[in-house]
């Protein structure tokens, strides 16, 4: 099993951090409308030995058309070579309770649910 370290981060991606997120949605051909603002939105980082990122988790408030109550949706993408590992989800059991810890410590609007994509 191969080993990766975990990062949470507020979305203040360094260079070298932006370059290989974006380098791992592209080797996977991710298309998004917004590159930067899901930049923004990177929460969780998984760092493979040899420092690569082989997963991210974005986190962002969305709001539903129709009711227009705020959902907080967590989005988590892990490299295919790395997709047995459960990484994914380990992100998400990371980056949700310290998202949790933050809207406590700073309300950011209320939010009815949240959605993991």
């Amino acid at each position: 099993m191969s080993t990766h370290e975990l990062v949470l981060t507020t979305g203040h991606l360094n260079t070298a951090q932006r370059e290989q997120v974006l380098s791992l949605w592209q080797r996977h051909d991710v298309t998004l409308p917004d590159p930067e603002l899901r930049l923004s939105e990177v929460r969780g980082l998984a760092i493979d030995a040899a420092g690569q990122t082989v997963g991210v988790c974005t986190a962002g408030l969305v709001t539903d058309s129709i009711t227009k109550q705020r959902f907080l949706t967590l989005r988590s993408f892990t490299d295919e070579a790395h997709r047995t590992h459960h990484i994914a989800l380990q992100l998400v059991y990371e980056v949700g309770p310290a998202l949790h810890a933050a809207f406590i410590e700073k309300p950011q609007g209320s939010e009815v649910g949240a959605i993991l994509q």
